[in-house]
This record gives structure tokens, sequence and C-alpha cells, in this order.
């Protein structure tokens, strides 16, 4: 089959570069697909209905339509993830939820943006499910029915099956064939499309519920018809196996939005869902108004027998191939059987035109019945769809075969000689009819399955001749032997699977085969042997494999062995309670685990109440997440559990487990006591409103709630503090669920008229969002609101659409209605959302009134709005900040200066320099202190001349007027230390240790790391010439430069050449910097560097030899436009590199000796076999001996990096 994976790409193209989103539109393509696909489909900019996934291309300040993008496919259950062009602010809206998720990656270059969609991208894609299913759905689905004859169904069945699966979640119909079991479902899955749920038929062979769950992923929103009687030869023979398989599929389908209807006409079955109690339909025998569904199967047989073996051929195969086959794969089987068999008949061999045309005129190209034609992800395929013909189908090819026609053998030997393995399973599919076939016929088909190498294709058919002990020969148990003893370790675990049939194991014959296996050295077939005995019932033991095996002593059979004491319980042997009570001694959590797996894997009605005192000794012994193994086997039968379990279940729930046990509780909602009740409804109350996990499970159950408890459920919801919550309530509205949009409406409507203001205030975003679905209410809501007496709900609207990024003519009205409000908070919200929202060049009137605003906390706002909007170019804001930085309030004046810091190339700004010089003698210390923050991080402010010339006349004069430094110079301590990194990065094959200490004046020593692309490490180490506040500029003015630069250049000398040129202004300079940086490549050891006059490194060898690291240039600073070089060396395993400033090497003794580099050399050479950290502790130790505890005169730094 094939399958795309739709990925959607849509880049912010008012703020980002269309480099930038042509270069993730191209790396995007290259990707791979998560391996449910096979092709990738590239959707870029347009949106489309809803995609498998969408990757966003944002600025740090996304605009009004990336926030309103993001949320409309955040809305419909988008897997989203974005790419940010620096580092976000995740104090807002769209990067909280990506910094949540995981899922929001900063670039810094082009370089780093290509491989962040390399490797967290591609990680991220990998593991996407699809948003499709892999089985026929949708409209095509209901097509290929052909249409649903409805009036022939029992219609008291027909409504209570209605009712069930609306209440429940899912359905279990029974009844003999011909009752009308498939026909109702269908009936239900077209209810459940009309109301906006996917169709879905469970159409498989597999019976392994996770290969089942696998392929269902995707579809919450579904309704989904697993027919147990499509796999009819393995309905006969493993009932127990397929029921589980439901089961398990019943479970996991209420844990979403999914509905289940389960149909089977085997009354082993139908006797495991009536213990489903009022989940559970029986329908009447078709006597009594299908009587024609009797004779339809008769005269089906009746007609087969009259077709020409070319007619029979299309049917034989449809039934081989049962419950499905690609179209391709049943063509090109056909074909050959034609082929084969018009030699046979005519002695003449067709040509492909003429077997073409005979396709093209036959049952399967036409979608006649008892064939269906499905395309599923665009490829046809072909399934039965009349049971009750293809059992007709059965029968004639028995009859067939005890007539010698040539067509079985035909068939048998198309299919066994196929290279596709659909074919081959096809083929030994005639294992159901092993006694009728002639001894030629048994010969071949044993020979090919003796050479099998697929476990899927020996597992049918070793499972079916088992099955029937008549047909069991002396051939086929030469096969069993020849696979014991000759076959490999996947064919042997594929017989002793099949081998647990009562009959076999009791046959004096055929028990040394049983045994053989048990011995197997292979311990998986073992514990598939002791598997399949379980599976069947253990009828006894004979021989005493069950024994021998019990005492087994590997971890894979002592598995099995917990599963299959535990289903037995309490008919155990003293040995089997011998294991019980040593697991429950031991207290080991897989142990107890397992063994509670097996005690509840049996028929309800097996539960007797020493099986449930086990079950509550196991549930207090249970490590964490126990509790929901307990509950998610338990299912939606409660009500055959005594209180003993019930309470143990429901009371003191681990957090782990509160929402699996919650989801049970819902399940049996309707047999629950009035105290559980409570209790879940204390769970729900107390857990839903802050996890939207948990508002997810729970909010698909709202049908089983009465009408005050629905209402209830939805107020939970609404009110909730946090989003969690009604995000999970507006992702199932967008599912299409008008009941819950109704329930929805009433409770805003409630609230509106008796919520509290904190509930009015959590609706305008509620409804903002979810406008669709409430249609034409939603502008006369959102008014009532926006004139709510409480200007906390009137804010909460302007917030509303400042969050969702909404900016329609509508919105845009409403926040300038709200813009005038009399209160200041909600007018400063409208301001802020208003400017934020201003087009390219235009700043509306509304938004320079509240520029003007008599209320310092509304002009605030309006300053944010315009700082943060994308649109807005820099003339625009410099018109407003230079404005605002003469404010009378000390708050704009702050928050003006904070805005300035987002603009660049301040210095070339006219008249903005001279401002900020004034305001570091602001009367507010927090302006100033924003001011010097804002020096130190724009170098050209710091290089402008005339700042630089007041700077000291500042500091002068308020010296001379007996006015403290220490302010500033605290000031200025703060930054230095937040410039410097938190803590040296870690690597698998390095170890690297930092030891800075400064001095008591503010020093320019500096060092930082950089993490770069393809496992690179930029590292710098820095000494600034002087002390105090210049210094401090000037470091922090240097290590912006050198940031900026190397993200994005790649050239070592070109990165220092131009940290040198932004440091030197027309021929002076902020101060003198010895800077040495280098790059060192952590997959190889190749270190590349440059040394601007800066102490030399040393690369000490594990051997011993030493290495000054010299080559480079001239300070930073003496020549704007001098030239550096860059040299290159290796670090091998053992090999260590120290880089240090001046106050490491100068550190004097009391006679005025240097500590020296010599000093330092010995230190290192002496302890060069420690790792970094212990290299660093003792160098510092020499260093401190030889000082002898004098005052440290200058700021000292050390960094140290071992090779492994």
């Amino acid at each position: 089959m094939s399958h795309s994976f739709e990925l959607l790409v849509w880049t912010d193209s008012s703020v980002v570069s269309g480099g930038e989103g042509a270069i993730v539109v191209s790396e995007a393509g290259k990707l791979r697909v998560p391996a449910w696909a096979d092709r990738m489909k590239l959707t870029v900019g347009a949106q489309v209905s809803k995609p498998d996934a969408a990757l966003m291309l944002l600025e740090t300040e996304p605009s009004a339509l990336a926030r309103s993008r993001f949320f409309s496919l955040l809305r419909l259950g988008v897997p989203l993830g974005a790419l940010v062009a620096g580092e976000p602010t995740f104090s807002e809206p769209v990067f909280a939820k990506l910094k949540e998720w995981g899922r929001c990656w900063s670039f810094q270059n082009q370089s780093h943006l290509v491989s962040i969609v390399h490797n967290s991208v591609q990680d991220w894609i990998s593991g996407i499910n699809r948003a499709m299913t892999l089985y026929p759905s949708g409209e095509e689905l209901i097509r290929s029915w052909n249409g649903v004859a409805g009036e022939s169904v029992d219609g008291d069945s027909l409504i209570a099956a209605s009712s069930i699966i609306r209440n429940r979640g899912f359905v279990c119909l029974s009844g003999p064939p011909g009752a009308g079991k498939t026909t109702l479902a269908r009936l239900l899955l077209m209810e459940a499309s009309d109301e906006g749920l996917v169709p879905i038929e469970l159409i498989d062979k597999d019976i392994d519920s996770s290969l089942v769950e696998m392929k269902l992923r995707g579809p919450e929103d579904c309704a989904i018809l697993f027919d147990i009687d499509s796999i009819r030869r393995m309905t006969l023979i493993h009932p127990l196996h397929l029921f589980h398989a439901a089961f398990t599929i019943i479970l996991k389908s209420t844990d979403s939005r999914r509905r289940v209807v389960l149909t089977s006409s085997d009354p082993r079955i139908s006797g495991l869902f009536s213990l489903f109690g009022d989940a559970h339909v029986e329908l009447p025998s078709p006597e009594t108004n299908r009587q024609w569904r009797v004779e339809q199967g008769q005269k089906a047989l009746e007609t087969f027998r009259g077709l020409d073996l070319l007619a029979k051929a299309e049917l034989v195969l449809l039934s081989l191939f049962e419950p499905i086959v690609s179209e391709t794969v049943f063509k090109s089987s056909l074909l050959e059987i034609w082929s084969r068999l018009h030699f046979l008949l005519r002695e003449t061999f067709p040509s492909s035109e003429k077997l073409n045309e005979m396709y093209l005129g036959s049952r399967a190209y036409r979608g006649d019945s008892p064939f269906r034609r499905l395309k599923i992800s665009g490829e046809i395929h072909l399934c039965s769809g009349d049971i009750i013909v293809l059992d007709a189908v059965d029968r004639g090819m028995t009859e067939l075969s005890g007539a010698g026609s040539p067509l079985v053998r035909v068939v048998m030997e198309t299919l066994l000689n196929g290279e596709n393995l659909e074919q081959r399973r096809a083929g030994y599919n005639i294992a159901h009819m092993y006694r009728h076939l002639s001894s030629s016929e048994k010969s071949r088909l044993l020979f090919t399955v003796s050479r099998e190498t697929h476990v899927e294709g020996l597992n049918d058919f070793m499972a079916m001749l088992l099955a029937d002990r008549e047909a069991f020969d002396r051939a086929a148990e030469g096969l069993c032997r020849y696979i014991l003893e000759s076959g490999s370790v996947e064919t042997r675990r594929a017989l002793a699977s099949s081998m647990g049939v009562p009959w076999l194991r009791k046959d004096q014959y055929f028990m040394d085969l049983v045994e053989t296996a048990s011995r197997d050295e292979d311990a998986l077939v073992r514990a598939g042997l002791l598997l399949s005995i379980d599976l069947w019932g253990d009828s006894g033991d004979p021989g005493g494999i069950i024994a021998n095996l019990l005492e087994d002593p590997a971890p894979a059979v002592f598995r099995v062995v917990l599963f299959y004491i535990g289903r037995k319980f309490p008919h155990v042997s003293e040995r089997e309670m011998k294991i019980v009570n040593a697991v429950l001694d031991r207290g080991d959590s897989t142990e107890l685990m397992n063994l509670v797996i097996g005690l509840m894997n049996r028929q309800l009605g097996e539960f007797e109440e020493e099986s449930c005192d086990l079950l509550w000794l196991l549930m207090q012994r249970l490590p964490r997440g126990g509790r929901s193994l307990v509950a998610s086997n338990i299912g939606a039968r409660i009500r055959f559990f005594g209180s003993t379990i019930r309470d143990t279940l429901f009371s003191n729930i681990p957090p782990d487990d509160i929402r699996t046990v919650a989801q049970c509780m819902l399940m049996n909602y309707k047999d629950l006591t009035p105290q559980e009740k409570a209790s879940l409804w204390k769970l729900i109350s107390e857990n839903m409103p802050q996890s939207s996990e948990m508002a997810a499970m729970v909010l698909p159950y709202i049908r089983i709630l009465d009408d005050s408890e629905q209402n209830e459920l939805i107020r939970i919801v609404l009110s909730s503090e946090g989003y969690g919550a009604r995000e999970a309530l507006s992702q199932l509205l967008a599912g299409g669920r008008s009941d819950v949009a109704g329930i929805s409406l009433d409770v805003i409507r409630v609230l509106l008229e008796t919520g509290t203001v904190e509930e009015r205030s959590r609706l305008p975003w509620f409804i903002l969002w979810n406008r669709e679905s409430v249609a034409e209410y939603a502008d006369e809501l959102l008014k009532r609101l926006s004139r709510d007496s409480d200007p906390a709900v009137r804010k909460a609207v302007a917030m509303g659409i400042h969050r969702l990024g909404m900016t329609g003519r509508w919105d845009i009205a409403l926040l300038s209605d709200l813009a005038s409000d009399r209160k200041r908070s909600v007018r400063a919200a409208a301001g802020e959302a208003l400017a934020e929202f201003s087009k390219p060049g235009e700043i509306p009137e509304k938004v320079r009134i509240l520029a003007a605003d008599g209320d310092p906390f509304v002009r605030t706002a309006v300053l944010r709005g315009i700082s943060n909007s994308p649109f807005l170019k820099a003339d625009n804001r410099v018109e407003f900040y230079l404005k605002a930085l003469d404010d009378s309030d000390p708050s704009v004046r702050l928050q003006t200066v904070d805005a300035i810091e987002k603009l660049d190339r301040l210095g070339t700004i006219t008249g903005l320099v001279e401002k900020i010089t004034m305001l570091l003698n602001d009367r507010s210390e927090s302006v100033r202190s924003a001011v010097v923050r804002l020096v130190t991080s724009h170098p050209s402010i710091t290089t402008s001349r005339e700042l630089r010339e007041k700077l000291p006349d500042l500091y002068l004069g308020r010296y001379a007027r007996g006015e403290s430094l220490a302010e500033e110079l605290g000031t200025a301590r703060k930054i230095q230390m937040g410039l410097l990194p938190a803590e040296a990065p870690k690597y698998e094959n390095y170890t690297i240790a930092v030891h800075y200490s400064p001095a008591k004046e503010v020093g320019g020593d500096y060092y930082d790391f950089f993490s770069l692309p393809d496992g690179n490490l930029g590292m710098a180490v820095a000494d600034v010439s002087g002390k105090g506040i210049p210094a401090a500029l000037t470091m922090a003015g240097m290590k912006g430069i050198l940031g900026a630069s190397v993200r994005s250049l790649f050239d070592i000398s070109q990165i220092m050449k131009r940290v040198n040129s932004e440091l030197t202004v027309e021929g002076t300079v902020t101060g003198l910097v010895g800077l040495f940086y280098s790059v060192l490549d952590t997959r190889n050891g190749t270190l590349t560097y440059c040394n601007a006059g800066h102490n030399p490194p040393l690369l000490v060898s594990r051997t011993g030899d030493v290495r000054s690291l010299e080559e480079g240039g001239l300070l930073m600073g003496v020549m704007k436009h001098a030239d550096y070089e860059h040299g290159t060396v290796q670090m091998h395993p053992g090999d260590v590199l120290v880089m240090y400033t001046d106050g490491i090497t100068e550190t004097m003794d009391e006679n005025d000796v240097e500590f020296d580099v010599a000093g330092l050399t010995e230190a290192v050479l002496e302890y060069r076999d420690l790792n970094a950290e212990q290299i660093v502790s003792r160098i510092l130790k020499a260093m401190n001996a030889h000082g002898q505890g004098l005052t440290q005169a200058d700021d000292r730094t050390l960094v140290v990096v071992k090779h492994r």
C-alpha cells in the first residue's frame, strides 16, 4: 500500500527572511518519513484541512497571523513544531505551548538551521503517527457496502445497539449466521459518520492486538467495526485469543474518542460477549424475519456448483485470501490460475491481452457479491463481502477436492509458488481442508511449509493443521518432527505456539512431539509451548510437561508460568501455590505484574473469592503504575468485583494512576455506587483543570452522563484556570461534536448570568477559539462579555483576541471599543493588542491617543505592543521611543529602554545616544540599571565617542558631590557575572572545568562557550585592559560581538577580524582586549584557534610534551583593519588544554616573584593524568601555595579541557 506523509511548512513571511524559508522547504523535502509512510507530501504556506504535521518558521516575536495559524492548527489536533530565528520569549503563548511539548528549536545561522532540521525535526517527524488509519475508512468504506438494507434488521436490536454505543462507547453483537449483525453494525457506523466520526472497518489477517492497535493509530474521532467472523478459520481455532484481541481494542478505544462495534456468530465468543451485560445485544434467529439469508447460503452453493472452473477459481481465490488482499496480488494470482486451467482444459495458452480482457469482465473487477472493492491509501483492495456465500464456496471447494478436480491443485500450486508472502499465506489456508487433499497435494503443501521462513505463514498453517485431529496424519507428523529437530529458532517457536491443543498432548503416539518442544534449547520455544497450553486450557498434565516447565529457570518461561498460574488460580497445585507465595515474598515488581496479568486473563465468571483475595494482596504490593495495570485489565467489568477490590482500586490513588483509574470508573459509570461516583467527580474536578490529557480522556464519555452531570463536566472545563482542559474541549468541538457544542453554549449562558468574575473571564478565549462551533452566537456572546460589569472580564476579551492573533475587522473594532474603557487595565490590554497588530508604516490614531494616555500603566502597555509588533519599521518605533524616554513616569522610561534593546545599530539613531547618556544619571535606580544593561549589550553605543567622553565626567561629578559609586559598581559586577556561563558544557569524550575568581574591583576577565553545529564547541578566554565600569562595558560589548560572529561566520580568522573591527572606531578603542578563541571538533579532537595578544594557552600531551598556542595577531582594539591567522592542533586521548588569564601566572609571593607560566606548566605536567576538575584544583593549590595568602590583585580565570 502507498501512504504519503503530509507536512505543512508555514513561514511567518512578515518577519522571517525568504532565504531561511527556502532552506527549510528544501531540507524538509529530504527528511525521512515515519515508518508507516513511503513518501513525503510537502505543502508550503497554504492552509490544508488537516496535515499529518505542521512545521512553522517563526521570529522571536510571532506575528498575529502566526499566532492565529498556530492556534487554528492546534484546535484541529495537528502535531506542531517550530523553528525560531533566535531565542524566543517563552512567556509568549505560542512559544509556551511549544516549550511544553519540547518542539521549539532555536537556530543562530543558516548552517545551524539545516542541522536542526536534519536532527531535531527529523526525530520528531519519525515518531508522528498517521492522521489516517491503515484500514478502509470514510466515505470510500461506506460506498463499498453498495447500500445497507436497514429494513431487514430487527428494529428492537437496532434501537438497543444504537443507545448502547452512544452511552458506553462500544457494543457487542451476536447471533447465528444470517441474523443481520453486519448490516446492523454498518448502520451504526453510518449513524456515527453522520455525526462527524470516521467509519473504519477493521479487516485484518492479524489477531495480535498490538499490531491491530498500531494500524488503528491516528483518528480518534472514529467508529470501528470489527467483524470477528471475517477471520473465519482463525475464529474456529482460537476463539479466546480472538476475544482477548477484541477486548484489548475495546479498552484502548474507549480511552479515546472512538466507538467500537464487535460482531460474531461463534457461540463461544458470543458467550464471552454476554459477560458485558448491558453492552451486549443478541440478535434473533434469521428464521424470524431473515429466512432469506438461510436460503441464500444453500442457493450460493448451488450456484457455485453450476459455474465453470474459471469462474469457480475467482471465488475460491477470494475465500483463501480472506479477509482482504490487494487487487494487484489477487489479479496476478488469478491470471496465472486461469492460464494453467486454460492449458489443462483446452490445451492452449491464452495471451496476456486475452487474460486481461477476461479480468475486466470478472466479479472481482465489477465488485459483484461476494466481492467488495476498497481503496486504501490510493490502492484498490478486495475483501469478502458476504460470509454466508464464502462458507458455501468452502463447501464447494471440499466437494471439488473429493471429486479429483484439478482446480484445487492448480490454485494451491500457484499460491505456494508465489514469491509474495500474501500468496503463500493464502495457499496455507488450504490446510482447513487438509483431510480432503490427495496424497500428492498434501506432500506439495507440507514441502512448501517446511521451507517457509516467515513465521506468519507457518503460524497460520500449523494452527489450522493441529486443530483437526482426524486430519493429522503421518506426513503432518513428519513435518512437525523435521521442524523441531532441524528448523530455525523462528520456525520452532511458531510450531510450539500451536502445540497446546489437548488432543496432541494426550495422544500417546504424538506426546513425544510436545516433550521435544518442552526441552528445546531456546527459552522462547518453551515459553511459547506453555502459552499455547494455557490458551487451550491445560486439560491435565499428561507426561508431566507442565510440571517440568514450572521448574524452568529461564525468565521468559517463568513469565508465562506466572500468566498460567494466575489464570487458573485458585485451582492450582501445591507447587504452583509455592510459586505464588514466593512471588509475594520477593515483591519483585515485574513478577507481581505478570501474575496480575494472568489473574485478570480469564472469563469473568471464573472470578472466585480466592481470586479476588489474591488480586487484593497483589494490589498492596504493586509498584507505581500497578493500579493502572489492574484498572486497564478490568476495563468495563467492574460489576464482577466486590467492594474489597473496588475500594482498593478507587481509594488513595497514586498520581501516576489517576488517569487510568478514572477511565475505568467512567467505563463502568452505570455500575458505580454513589460513593464511587463522588470519588470520580472529585478526581475529575481536581485533576482535569490542570491536565489536557485528563480532559481529553474524560470528555468523550460525556454521553454516559445525565443532563445535569454533562453540564457540570463542561462547567469544570470552562472554569479551569489553565488552558489545557479548554484546549481538549475545543479539539472535541473541532471534530464536529454538535451535541457537545450545544451543551457548551448552554453552560456559557449560565456562566454569563451566574458565574463568578473568574469564571466569566475565562470564557472569551474559549469563545474566540471556537467561533466555528458556536457559529452565530459568538459575536453576541463576546459583545456581552465586552460590556461586563467587571473590568477583569472586559480585559479578558482584549487579551483573548491578542493571544489568538485575531486581526479581523470585527476583532479590531471590538478592541477599539475596549480601548476607550474607563478602566486602565482594559485600555492597556486593548492598546497593547492594537499596537502590536499595527500594519507596516501605519500606526492607528487610537494607538497614538493611548500612547499619550493620562495613566502610565496604559502608556507602558502601548509601548510594549509597539515593541512586539513584527510589522512596524524602526523609524515608526523610534518616533515613539524618543518621546517616551522623556516621560515623567519611570515605568514608561524603563519600558522604553527595554524596547530599545530590540533595535539594531543604535549608535546611528539620531539623538538616541544623548538621551541614553542622560539616563545614566536618571533618578530611578531601575532605569539606571536598565541603561547600563542596554549599553553593555550594544557595542555600537559603547563605541560612541560622545558616550565615552561623558561617562567619566558623570562618575567624577557624582564622586565630587560625595555620592558613592557602590551602586554602579555593584550593578556592573552583576552584569559582568551575568555574562559568564552558568556551567561548563558536558561531552562524553571530554571533561571541562572552569575556575573564575574576580578581584575586588570590577575587572575585565571573560570566558565563554558556544555550542556549534556538527559537534563543534567554541571556547573563548579574554582579558580586557583596565578596571571598573569601562572594562566591564568593553567586556560586555565584546561578548555581544563575538556571540553574533561565531554563529554567522565559520572562518576563525574572519571572526577575529570582525570582533576587532567592531571594537575599534575611528582610530580609538573602547579598551584593549587580549582574546583567545578556539573551536574544538569533539568528534575527532581537531582544535582550530586564533590568539589575539592573549596569554598563550598550553596544550600538554599524554606523554608530557608541552605546546604554546600563539598563532594569531595583535591585541583587539589596536588597529581597526588588523589581520589574524589561525592555527590547528590535534587533541588525542589523554591530552590537556589549559587556557588562563594573567591573574593566574602573575600571582606574586612575598618577594614579588610571579607564579609564572613555568609554575603553571609544572603543575599541569604533574597532574595531567587526572580529570579536568582535579587538574584545576591542583593548579589552584600550587598557585595559592606560591602566593602565600596575599591579596588577589587581578581577576583569575582558568579553563581546562581534558580529552578522556
